[in-house]
């Protein structure tokens, strides 16, 4: 039901935050209570003009500020809980397979969420702020409990009044987003803002499912309002499922040169070095992009609904940092372009030889040394 509120004063208390690692889709704020992000994964489907988005918020940690905020075209409907084990069976299928010589590799680990990281250790408490704000004039054009969320669907005509009524309303508001909630507004969006029920731990967080409309058939993924508080060289892996490969519309496509790749270890570094040089930083590579009858749904009901309803899947990755977070990249359907292997053959591969060229090699040396004779 659409509600509208009128303006009037009222004192409300307002935590001040401090910007903070944020997710890929929207952004995910949190206060001064540890929940440390552990995976950002979106999986899309297009179907015409339906747009689902299966997005996994892992979290441990609990935060009674917990909130998260993504930017939607329309109304959506809301699912929790729903293929809870998908994104494993994916990333098991999908991932980059390394081929050549065996390196020992290390394990990247970049920190993240609202606990130290690349921000080191968390910053005091903070302070307490009591002000007097007029009632934000604000649409609410859906509300409900989801599982562990209670949810709102809100559009305004100023992000004031947006970014108000969400604080008014228990969820933590990142200081400084009203220029880019502002632009999502002006183009017409709503924002969809999940908190935790007040009975809800961080721990109970489970994947949230969101089907809309747009129609464009684009999957988009909403990273404008992420660069508050993203850390650098963020990492954004997708899936999108439909008839056809889809391919960045307004970012890069971007490929990594395996000739430069000598362990599995390489590769995430490899990776950003190739969209900053070869997108400036705003660009894709696409790990694999093929037949969705190559894949097994291994029991998960709702990989095996997206596996029976679509015939082809893409998967892209990304390493971006927030200054280069400036527009949203959207996916579009690229039929025209072949498939894509995730077999990454490693550069030291080449020194790994079979023991026939090796006999041949021999047997050349040997014949240009008569020759010298």
């Amino acid at each position: 039901m659409l509600r509208r509120f009128s303006a009037s004063l009222i004192a409300t208390a307002a935590l001040a935050a401090v910007p903070r690692p944020a997710a890929a889709c929207g952004g995910f704020f949190c206060s001064q209570v540890p929940v440390l992000q552990t995976a950002e994964r979106v999986v899309f489907e297009i179907d015409g003009d339906v747009i689902t988005a299966y997005i996994q918020l892992q979290y441990s940690g609990t935060d009674p500020n917990f909130a998260w905020v993504v930017p939607v075209p329309e109304v959506p409907e809301v699912e929790v809980g729903v293929g809870a084990r998908m994104f494993d069976v994916l990333e098991a299928q999908t991932r980059p397979v390394f081929v050549g010589q065996a390196v020992p590799t290390a394990a990247l680990d970049i920190g993240t969420g609202c606990d130290g990281g690349l921000f080191g250790p968390s910053p005091p408490p903070p302070s307490l702020m009591v002000r007097a704000v007029p009632l934000p004039e604000v649409d609410v054009w859906a509300k409900a409990t989801v599982g562990p969320f209670e949810y709102a669907v809100i559009s305004a005509a100023r992000a004031e009044d947006l970014n108000n009524w969400l604080a008014i309303n228990g969820y933590q508001v990142q200081p400084g987003s009203d220029a880019i909630v502002q632009a999502y507004l002006d183009e017409g969006m709503k924002l969809l803002g999940l908190k935790l029920a007040p009975d809800a731990g961080a721990a109970q967080v489970e994947p949230i499912k969101l089907t809309y409309r747009d129609s464009a058939g684009c999957a988009t993924i909403p990273i404008r309002l992420t660069s508050i508080a993203a850390m650098p060289n963020m990492e954004i892996v997708t899936w999108v499922f439909g008839p056809h490969r889809v391919a960045p519309e307004n970012f890069g496509m971007v490929t990594v040169d395996a000739s430069l790749v000598w362990s599995e270890a390489d590769y995430l570094p490899r990776l950003a070095e190739a969209v900053d040089g070869q997108s400036s930083g705003r660009g894709f590579v696409t790990e694999l992009a093929g037949p969705t009858a190559d894949l097994s749904a291994r029991g998960d009901a709702a990989l095996e609904g997206l596996l029976s309803r679509h015939q082809y899947v893409t998967r892209l990755r990304t390493m971006i940092d927030p200054t280069e977070m400036t527009e949203d990249p959207a996916f579009t359907l690229a039929p025209e372009l072949p498939d894509v292997s995730n077999e990454v053959v490693l550069g030291g591969a080449t020194f790994n030889v079979s023991s026939g060229m090796m006999f041949g090699v021999l047997l050349l040396g040997l014949g240009l040394r008569r020759a010298r004779r």
